[in-house]
């Protein structure tokens, strides 16, 4: 019920008419609140049909003298305008006005139906939860036999699976506790500041009602109310502070940066064709109409000639795989209906693993999906910059069944290995694929423009977008397309039941359908399955080879062909004639469609004439494309002489809008800005740099690239340090520990070349590597400045395969885990006990390795050897090549020892923890190869029936594994000769990555030396750019960090400064002795004697230079050593050093702040 009261003159009853006229808008006021509340229409109706229901004159007492009337609206019916209903009653209500002058009602009745609520659920907190409890309650599951034959037996087996790791946790787990307050930031200190300044305000107000004026009752309330809101201020402030002293929230705070990102949003007034749908539950039918629309009649595709290739054999998922890919899962990711997130599975995998594996093979064997993990809770996120009034400006998000989707990921896993393996998918398929990117496709593309400028040609080229891909899917199809790529048919026949009867709710607001048979489901988004599945859809059409005369290239749906040719014209002829044709084609049979909006074409060309000549449009399915200026390929706008303006400008316009909102973040530590600054502003910058970022001869960037980025780093300078605006750039990128954007943009270029080199030899970037090599005169392509002027150590690269091993393949974790087990027992007389101990030494610039085998109690074998050198080699890799050598000898010395291998017990020894976890968890990462061989060969062993274990050095192992280590120091003396083994004859990726660092780190000195401006902090601090700034920094917090920059870089709030900027009249210091500058507000002011004199007996009377003060060096920062609170120089006294940062952080950081900060 809302109550208006609308003044009016008593001697004019006539204006009872705008009177009524006036409730309109009241109403319409109304109903934009509630439609708001209510996730309605913002846009009100033409208006109310009211039911002119009369009430007697209000004859309450009045409290003032002025003459209101009265008028109490109930939501109904929205119909009739007020304005046609009440104009038949003008008399009668002009009447009725005129018999009660003074004050007059009139109540007027809407019918409101608040739209149906989720219902209220119970949210557990996970984190809080008792899991060794809850596995005790649920260890009868290791136990029990299962034996799945059917799917009915499948579907029920999950389904009490489920059931009882549910109950357990409703039964276990706390209830998540809300906060008790809408405000996580409020306390009950707040609640008594309103509730006191709330009282004093009604009394102020009722005394001035009753035409009473206290001075006194004005003043305390105007105290009380600035107390209040003060103490909202400093509970704001504080809350802030305490969640970013949380290191756990620094990603939690990069969302603030987003604004709109933390929540799905809520779905206005959608507009369908020429209606508009208001209520939630028509928003949702024409969101699911738009997200899985009537599949196109699927055309017949011709007959083939040759039959169907042989499928490839499927080996049966092990324990192993299923393991591996429930534990890369994220745990916190949003469950489906079932409730259960990741974390689930993770804390109860010791307890239901034995039915999870059983689960997950009968799914495999029977070909069946379970039910309950096809049913999908469908939410709404929007696609940005889009008319969100278009129900086709959403993106539907599939929330499923967590353990569901671990199946998704193992099934995924293994197609993609089978992908790799045997070449089933097209060279030029860059999405949803291992060690292929978009950057690499964009590489590739910009390799054959180049080389059709330098035949004098042009290169066009059309870019094709597949609607809705996912939800578009035609089941059929897409099981004929895996048969013709020869996946095992066990797979296919899990992929159609996969596809097939899933059903789904959505939600939209507060609103949340019924769960409903979804007839065209496609493939869901937000499956791990889905990306893979949907390249073998259109696998035919991204199948062209790249030539000098034509190419594609494809990332997921996002297609693009090319043709070259000596005109614009004839390309165009070409591209209408064979190229448009093919892909209708394709879509006609796959019962897929093009995305006429987003389908875009272009030339490419710096001759001027091709580009004067007339444009020759290209019609796509009815629809004409023009040839644009510029095209948007994967998310960099390429424009046809390649110039990359447009580009440039909406990278600035990006890192501009994240980089201001990280300054907003108001009290980030620099630490953390810093962190964040990388990850959200400078990878906005970088994206996609060696594409679009010009190379000069040198390799190295045109400063020109970074003017529109410098006010960024101005800014992030503000917001990590908090220098002044007026800094110099150089120094104030140098306080912040960021690096100018030419050295950043080199370093990402150098590091993505470096990378490419370790692809495997069928990669497409090879093909062109080797065109880039023979390259000679115009037109100088990047990867032919690169390859000239680039880092030159890249010959013989190590090769780093998309899988290591393969998915069924044990990893050597179980034989790491056994250590401390039965391994260490002595065994009885007959059996072996092979000792290996290993070690490596880096020392002089050589790399050493150094063997001990121990047969029982003897030493046979002592060796080592100087493998190579530290620019070429490093510890991590001889470690692994010293592994690969004692799994050798082993395998030689079984035949040796006359007795059965199952009676021979083998331990190496090795002294680097981290080789142990690259052998337990092989990852894309350098000495892959050595990995692979120690995990084949070691597996071997165990078929043999060998026991084998690897470790790292205990206490009894000291003797042994000091030898070992003795040895690999004596092997890295200087002027030991270099004998490498086959395995050390490979450039590793982290040497070539070590160099382009060293390169970097030497190119920002030269490019610091660059600038003449900042020559306070250069004197101040020679060692400038270093790591002992981040250092520096990085101790102190957000406030304090400001003050010490200010006074680094001179540009503080002193006269001196503020003077020479005319802000203050004069320069000098208000002690009057001299002008105000930093030396002399720390060494000379009187004004700070008492601080000062503390300092003296705390140090003495030796201060030390203003340089010791504000931590400068006077050197480069090799001398620097890391304590707890802080750095220190080695060699100098660390009494001093501490005694001058405790005066640094607390005395002086407390005075200037009191002085000049407030």
């Amino acid at each position: 019920m809302f109550q208006c009261y609308q003044s009016y003159p008593a001697t004019k009853p006539d204006s009872s008419l705008n009177n009524l006229r006036s409730i309109l808008y009241l109403y319409l006021c109304i109903y934009k609140v509630l439609s708001k509340a209510f996730g309605g229409p913002t846009e009100a109706p033409s208006g109310p049909n009211f039911e002119g229901t009369y009430v007697a004159p209000d004859t309450r007492p009045k409290k003032s003298t002025t003459k209101r009337f009265h008028a109490a609206i109930f939501l109904q019916d929205l119909a009739v305008t007020l304005q046609e209903k009440w104009t038949e009653e003008d008399d009668r209500v002009s009447q009725h006005l005129t018999g009660h002058p003074k004050r007059a009602a009139i109540e007027t009745t809407f019918h409101c139906e608040a739209p149906p609520t989720l219902p209220p659920t119970d949210r557990f907190s996970f984190r809080e939860a008792p899991w060794a409890d809850i596995n005790r309650e649920l260890r009868d599951l290791e136990t029990e036999i299962i034996d799945i034959t059917d799917s009915l037996e499948l579907d029920a087996t999950v389904g009490r699976l489920t059931g009882r790791i549910s109950a357990a946790i409703r039964q276990l787990a706390p209830v998540a506790r809300p906060s008790p307050y809408g405000k996580r930031w409020w306390t009950p200190e707040l609640t008594a500041l309103r509730d006191t300044y709330t009282w004093a305000r009604n009394r102020r107000t009722q005394a001035r009602r009753y035409g009473v004026d206290l001075a006194a009752l004005d003043d305390t309330a105007s105290y009380l109310r600035k107390q209040y809101h003060r103490a909202i201020r400093d509970a704001k402030r504080r809350h802030w502070r305490e969640f970013l002293d949380n290191t756990d929230n620094i990603w939690k705070a990069a969302r603030y940066l987003q604004p709109g990102s933390l929540s799905m949003g809520i779905v206005p007034t959608l507009r369908s064709g020429e209606q508009t749908i208001n209520d939630d539950q028509g928003k949702a039918h024409a969101l699911l109409e738009t997200f899985f629309p009537p599949l196109p009649n699927v055309q017949d595709e011709p007959p083939r000639d040759r039959l169907l290739p042989d499928a490839l054999p499927m080996e049966t998922i092990t324990k192993h795989e299923i393991e591996v890919a429930l534990m890369r899962m994220a745990s916190w990711k949003a469950p489906g209906p079932d409730a259960l997130p990741v974390v689930v599975w993770q804390q109860m995998w010791p307890t239901v693993k034995h039915w999870v594996v059983e689960i997950f093979q009968a799914s495999l064997r029977l070909g069946y999906f379970p039910r309950a993990w096809k049913v999908a809770k469908i939410v709404v996120i929007p696609k940005g910059g889009r008319d969100s009034s278009l129900p086709k400006s959403y993106r539907p998000i599939s929330l499923l069944a967590t353990l569901g989707k671990v199946l998704e990921a193992v099934v995924a896993n293994r197609i993609s290995a089978l992908v790799e393996k045997h070449q089933l998918l097209p060279l030029n398929h860059f999405g949803a694929r291992r060690r292929r990117s978009c950057e690499q496709a964009l590489n590739i593309l910009i390799e054959k423009i180049h080389d059709a400028w330098r035949e004098g040609k042009v290169l066009s080229l059309v870019s094709f977008d597949v609607k809705g891909a996912y939800n578009g899917v035609d089941r059929n199809v897409l099981l004929r397309r895996l048969r013709e790529r020869r996946v095992p048919e066990v797979l296919i026949r899990w992929v159609d039941s996969f596809c097939s009867s899933r059903r789904a709710s959505i939600v939209v607001n507060t609103y949340q359908s019924e769960e409903m048979a979804i007839e065209h489901a496609g493939l869901p988004q937000g499956s791990p399955l889905s990306p893979i599945l949907f390249l073998f859809l259109n696998a035919n059409l991204v199948d062209v080879s790249i030539t000098r005369r034509k190419g594609a290239i494809a990332f997921v749906d996002d297609y693009t062909r090319w043709t070259v040719g000596s005109s614009a014209e004839a390309n165009t002829t070409v591209l209408q004639r064979k190229v448009i044709p093919r892909a209708l084609e394709w879509a006609a049979q796959s019962g897929a469609a093009f995305e006429a909006e987003k389908t875009s074409f272009t030339h490419f060309t710096r001759n001027q004439r091709q580009r004067q000549l007339p444009a020759v449009p290209l019609h796509v399915n009815g629809a004409t494309v023009t040839p644009a200026p510029e095209i948007k390929i994967l998310g960099v706008i390429i424009d046809q002489g390649l110039r990359f303006k447009s580009h440039i400008g909406k990278a600035a316009n990006k890192g501009m809008k994240a980089v201001l909102a990280l300054r907003r973040l108001l009290g980030l530590p620099p630490s953390v800005a810093r962190q964040l600054f990388t990850s959200t502003v400078a990878s906005k910058i970088d994206y996609a740099a060696s594409v679009w970022c010009p190379i000069r001869q040198d390799a190295i960037v045109a400063a020109g690239i970074a003017r529109p980025f410098e006010v960024i780093q101005r800014v992030a300078s503000q917001a990590i340090v908090g220098v002044f605006r007026s800094t110099a750039l150089a120094i104030a990128e140098a306080e912040a520990g960021i690096e100018p954007t030419v050295v950043r943009l080199r370093a990402r270029i150098l590091k993505h070349w470096i990378v490419c080199h370790t692809l495997p030899k069928d990669h497409p970037f090879w093909s062109c590597r080797a065109a880039a090599a023979m390259q000679d005169g115009r037109y100088l392509s990047p990867f032919k400045i690169l390859a000239k002027h680039g880092p030159q150590c890249l010959s013989d690269m190590e090769v780093i395969r998309p899988f290591p091993l393969d998915p069924r393949q044990r990893s050597l974790g179980e034989l790491i885990a056994t250590v401390g087990s039965d391994m260490q027992e002595l065994h009885e007389a007959g059996h072996a006990r092979l000792w290996l101990f290993t070690s490596v030494s880096v020392r002089n610039g050589l790399v050493g390795t150094g063997l001990v085998v121990r047969v029982n109690q003897v030493d046979i074998v002592s060796s080592n050897r100087t493998v190579g050198t530290e620019d070429a080699l490093n510890a991590h890799f001889a470690q692994l090549g010293v592994v690969s050598e004692a799994v050798a000898y082993v395998k030689t010395m079984l035949p040796r020892i006359q007795m059965s291998p199952w009676k021979v017990q083998v331990t190496i020894v090795v002294n680097n923890p981290a080789v142990l976890l690259s052998l337990a968890k092989p990852r894309l990462q350098g000495g892959q190869a050595l990995i692979t061989q120690i995990t084949e060969a070691l597996n071997q062993l165990l078929e043999m029936g060998a026991k084998v274990s690897l470790k790292p050095p205990t206490d009894k192992d000291c003797e042994k594994t000091t030898r070992a280590h003795t040895l690999a120091r004596k092997a890295a003396e200087v002027n030991s000769e270099v004998n490498p083994p086959p395995w050390a004859r490979v450039q590793l990726r982290a040497s070539a990555l070590r160099w382009a660092r060293a390169n970097v780190k030497q190119h920002r000195k030269d490019n610091f030396q660059l600038w003449t401006t900042g020559q306070f902090t250069r004197q101040l601090d020679s060692a400038l750019p270093g790591p002992h700034t981040k250092m520096l920094y990085d101790s102190l917090d957000r406030e304090k960090a400001s003050i010490l920059a200010q006074l680094r870089t001179g540009h503080a709030r002193l006269n001196g400064y503020l003077h020479r900027i005319g802000k203050t009249d004069s320069d000098l210091c208000e002690c009057g002795v001299e002008r105000e500058t930093v030396p002399h507000f720390l060494l000379r002011c009187t004004r700070w004697n008492e601080q000062r004199r503390a300092l003296i007996e705390a140090v003495g009377p030796n201060l030390g230079s203003l340089s010791q003060m504000l931590g400068g060096l006077s050197e480069p920062s090799s001398r620097l050593q890391w304590r707890r609170d802080g750095w220190l120089l080695k060699g100098e006294e660390e009494d001093l050093n501490e005694k001058l940062r405790m005066w640094l952080r607390y005395k002086m950081y407390i005075s200037y702040g009191a002085a000049h900060t407030s």
